[in-house]
């Protein structure tokens, strides 16, 4: 079989920085010291592309599997699901062949993965049925249901429940899964953008959540609207300790009274989230305020704005607003607000005020460059480290006209521009091991009973950390 879509593995690094801090591992709960091909025990079930869908919904039951590979060039895969939303929900003949409905290519992922690496793909897809590879061959089948029945609190689980969650303390009760289940990860020593992308994935799944219930409460949307993540959670950055940070963008020529209906989505999605452990955000960058819910040419008018007027008011809000994702709504509101937010490379004006803002946080440094802590002897590892780095990332990526929102990614985008030198690659590697440290912090202040944050005692910190 060809053409055959492999999902990247990542293995740790040993000799980084982060390596230096304890892993406290475990070993027969430790997702990344199991290999999945032990998991994989089942041959896979085949069927030919001009099966009939009737044919391998048949298979599937005769066989007691939830999923076929189909056999053509390039390979397909159908599942259960696949046969209920795109065949029944989708009112097809039972005759229809598997190819119409098939996903295809496939995205497989070698058979010697750690399980660990096997979840954060199925929970990055949003998928539940994992093709494994050997040397290019098919060779087994991994579904989420192997892995339930291994590790009943892994975090794929907390994802699925967060989907099928039945009511608002049942999704609360599934958050609370979703932060155990990241602190579990920390604790075994997982890179942290493994984490943050877990943590993010999960809270996108609870915001589309939160908007969903709230159109089932309050009835169909008065014109299409789009719902975006703002700040850390956009870049995929989220930690144990996070905010919300959303807006709404909502279609031009909406009817009068539009916006009431709007508000109280808003409220909708602020009070569930809250709920569910995310505090609302103390500079008021959510929905619930009336402007952060506009018409899209409203905000695309704002975008050029800030570019255009510099001052610094814009230069902070541009700081704040260019990091932004769409989650949900039926409103394309990403793809312009995007071209214009690229826009900025062509004002150096606005640069040059972006990087002065960039600059205002100072490193908490002291006599001879020795780190210096608040009156509580501590340092705050987002203002004092993450935030500058992430600034920086922002700045080089708009300057390279790049469209990049991840910090990393902002800064990979920069080192191929050209734009950044080596600095961008020094960066990258200070912003992974600030974020371990940080998540850290969070996952033992949780372990004693506390409230994460990110104000680390000086006096915890080793001189090879410290530096």
């Amino acid at each position: 079989m060809e053409e055959i879509a492999r999902v990247p593995t990542r293995h740790p690094p040993s000799d980084r920085l982060p390596a230096v801090l304890p892993a406290q591992m475990t070993a027969q709960r430790d997702l990344f010291s199991v290999r999945v091909e032990t998991l994989a025990s089942r041959p896979i079930v085949t069927c030919a592309p001009d099966d009939t869908v009737t044919q391998a919904a048949r298979r599937m039951r005769d066989r007691l599997v939830s999923s076929l590979i189909v056999d053509s060039r390039p390979p397909g895969l159908v599942t259960a699901t696949d046969l209920r939303d795109r065949v029944l929900a989708a009112g097809l003949h039972p005759d229809t062949p598997v190819r119409q409905v098939m996903t295809t290519p496939l995205h497989t992922i070698p058979a010697d993965s750690t399980l660990g690496e096997v979840v954060l793909a199925m929970v990055a897809r949003g998928i539940h049925h994992l093709p494994l590879t050997r040397q290019g061959r098919l060779v087994g089948i991994v579904t989420d249901t192997d892995l339930l029945q291994r590790e009943s609190h892994h975090p794929l689980l907390v994802r699925r429940q967060l989907d099928r969650a039945a009511g608002p303390e049942q999704l609360a009760a599934c958050a609370r899964e979703v932060t155990t289940a990241a602190a579990r990860l920390v604790r075994a020593g997982t890179p942290p953008a493994d984490v943050t992308r877990f943590l993010t994935s999960a809270h996108d799944a609870l915001y589309v959540r939160a908007a969903r219930d709230g159109e089932a409460a309050l009835g169909p949307p008065p014109c299409p609207y789009a719902l975006l993540v703002l700040g850390s959670g956009a870049r995929r950055e989220s930690t144990l300790r996070t905010d919300q940070d959303h807006a709404l963008v909502v279609a031009d020529g909406a009817a009068p009274g539009a916006d009431d209906w709007f508000a109280a989505l808003a409220e909708h999605l602020a009070a569930t989230l809250e709920q569910c452990g995310l505090v609302r955000c103390p500079g008021d960058i959510m929905a619930t305020n009336p402007a952060r819910r506009v018409p899209l040419g409203a905000w695309q008018e704002q975008f050029l704005r800030w570019i255009e007027e510099p001052e610094e008011d814009a230069v902070l809000a541009a700081a704040t607003y260019f990091d932004f994702r769409q989650l949900h709504g039926e409103l394309d509101a990403e793809a312009p607000l995007r071209r214009i937010a690229v826009q900025a490379a062509g004002s150096r004006r606005f640069l040059g005020r972006l990087a002065v803002a960039a600059l205002w946080r100072r490193p908490p440094l002291g006599f001879l460059d020795h780190l210096r802590g608040d009156h509580h002897g501590r340092i705050d590892l987002k203002v004092h480290g993450t935030a500058p780095i992430v600034d920086l990332a922002r700045l080089l990526a708009l300057d390279a006209g790049d469209s990049a929102v991840a910090t990393t990614a902002r800064l990979q985008a920069a080192a191929d521009h050209g734009t950044a030198g080596t600095a961008a690659t020094d960066l990258a590697a200070a912003f992974e091991y600030l974020q371990q440290l940080r998540l850290r912090h969070q996952a033992e202040r949780l372990a004693a009973g506390a409230v994460p944050d990110d104000a680390v005692p000086l006096a915890e910190l080793t001189a090879l950390q410290r530096r």
